[in-house]
């Protein structure tokens, strides 16, 4: 009779809103395991939870609902963490799809799947579906939060090093310079602008515009030093880069200055003989040598092969290019040059 169906399906209904809140409520137990799990570097276990996190949305929702790209999204960072690199492109490509159809094509969080799945590609060196990856999370993100959104900010800089890493300088150094014309707008976000600066002017060394390079690097030098100790490897390297684009300058003195102020740090973190150390000195050896200072030459690169001559095998190129540097050193002092 029709108003036994009707009783019945209001039962069934009722039981079913049960169902589903208790879904509701594993899954969130689920999502802290997992995330606790993150926090403690066990990837494993919390890509399995998150995995479940996915089978108990689809329970709920739907194969094809937004909460399940999320889990999908989860789950690939997971593994991006793990360094599992082809099943993380799977869930990332699984989560563009069902974030797209759950969500709208045009979504933010379509565009923050879009960047996961970049950045993997990156990791395994798939450049072009990187690079493909990016533009349509940069076109979304420009039209959905404005052309001086810091997330448009965010890919532009990793379009930039995309091109860098392709050869296409002056692309990289497009994109780069947009990236850094947003990040300026922000008070915050220090980190970022140390780091794309760093970026410019690694490109302009690669172009040998060795005074532009040291105006951004010097910027990033000046924005990093509040960021990090004198020894992260962040700082040093790009106190490295800033050394040697006054190399290229001419400005020996500043460059020796720097390198020296890179060694104290070396030592301070690892002591005097590491193989660290022995390139640096390395480094200075060739500036000396440029100053035509072949004593203080002879004596960074004698300090280099007592190093080497314990941290690497006697075949090994570094040590070899240390002893014919030493020997070229000997021959121009045997002549009498200062």
């Amino acid at each position: 009779m029709e108003g036994y169906k009707i009783a019945d399906d209001a039962i069934d209904a009722k039981q079913e809103d049960q169902e589903k809140r208790a879904l509701d409520e594993e899954s969130r137990k689920l999502q802290s395991d997992a995330t606790e799990y993150l926090k403690t570097g066990n990837y494993p276990k919390a890509a399995e939870l998150f995995e479940k996190i996915v089978h108990h949305q689809i329970q709920v929702n739907g194969e094809q609902d937004a909460t399940v790209g999320t889990a999908l999204h989860n789950v690939a960072s997971v593994y991006i963490k793990m360094k599992h690199y082809d099943k993380a492109i799977s869930f990332c490509l699984e989560a563009v799809r069902v974030r797209k159809i759950g969500m709208g094509e045009d979504h933010v969080d379509v565009a923050s799947s879009l960047m996961k799945l970049g950045t993997v590609y990156c990791a395994t060196e798939k450049r072009e579906f990187a690079l493909m990856a990016f533009r349509e999370a940069l076109s979304i993100r420009q039209n959905k939060l404005g052309m001086r959104d810091p997330g448009v900010g965010q890919v532009l800089g990793h379009i930039g090093v995309l091109h860098f890493e392709e050869g296409e300088n002056l692309a990289a150094l497009v994109s780069l310079q947009d990236a850094l014309a947003i990040a300026r707008l922000s008070e915050d976000g220090n980190h970022e602008k140390g780091e794309i600066l760093c970026n410019i002017g690694t490109v302009r060394l690669k172009r040998k515009q060795y005074e532009q390079a040291i105006v951004a690097l010097d910027e990033s030098r000046r924005i990093q030093q509040l960021e990090y100790d004198d020894a992260h490897p962040i700082f040093m390297g790009t106190l490295n880069c800033l050394a040697y684009a006054h190399s290229k300058n001419g400005n020996n003195k500043e460059a020796l200055r720097i390198y020296k102020k890179i060694l104290r740090s070396q030592i301070a973190q690892h002591g005097a003989f590491h193989v660290d150390c022995s390139r640096t000195l390395s480094k200075m050896s060739i500036i000396y040598e440029k100053m035509e200072n072949y004593s203080n030459a002879k004596d960074c690169t004698t300090e280099v092969l007592a190093i080497q001559s314990k941290e690497l095998r006697p075949n090994n190129p570094e040590y070899l290019e240390s002893r014919k540097t030493l020997a070229r050193i000997d021959h121009y002092l045997k002549k009498g040059t200062k």
